[in-house]
């Protein structure tokens, strides 16, 4: 299937915006890399911002439907062994680039409400996916743990190990932080 010229100007603003961050990335810079006029980028989107909005809705769906295929069944804690062994398996997939959603925070916060507004949510969509895989688990082991308690733990996991990650040039830190998140509710006991 071919990829239109919108397509094209999704990906590239993604793959931009993680490399050099929302303030740096340019249109120009996303037009060439998608290999479209500017033209093209006015006929789809009237400013930088709604472009990066439609590449954080990419990339938020496209990480989604991996978590989603995350096995199931089986004992609370191999439910949540399986959710984090896909993920993890899945990590240079969703995340080898970085993370649009913890960029965007960090870039436009304070500055872009909107922008701001939408990453909130789709963190608090992806912490609410995650809570129900991890909420077996969780009411296996009972107080202080929830669902939704491990779902922000993993996110933590996955944006610290990211940050470090690039600080470094070492994507080891994402592997070892869903690794110690693994055997830290692996080893929990009720």
């Amino acid at each position: 299937m071919k990829e239109t010229a919108k397509e094209k100007l999704i990906a590239a603003a993604e793959a931009e915006m993680l490399a050099k961050g929302f303030p740096a990335t340019t249109v120009d810079e996303i037009c060439a890399r998608a290999g479209v006029s500017k033209g093209s980028f006015y006929h789809f989107f009237s400013t930088k911002e709604e472009l990066g909005l439609a590449a954080l809705e990419a990339f938020f769906a496209r990480n989604l439907r991996v978590v989603q295929q995350a096995p199931g069944g089986g004992s609370p804690k191999a439910q949540a062994a399986a959710l984090v062994d896909h993920l993890l398996a899945s990590a240079g997939r969703m995340w080898g680039g970085g993370c649009l959603l913890g960029s965007l925070a960090l870039d436009l916060a304070e500055t872009h409400p909107q922008v701001a507004e939408e990453v909130s949510a789709k963190f608090r969509a992806m912490a609410g996916l995650l809570a129900a895989g991890f909420a077996p688990l969780a009411e296996d082991l009972g107080e202080p743990w929830s669902g939704e308690a491990l779902a922000e733990q993993f996110i933590v996991a996955v944006e610290g190990g990211l940050i470090l990650a690039r600080a470094h040039g070492d994507w080891g830190y994402v592997e070892r932080a869903l690794a110690r998140f693994r055997h830290q509710v692996l080893s929990a006991r009720p």
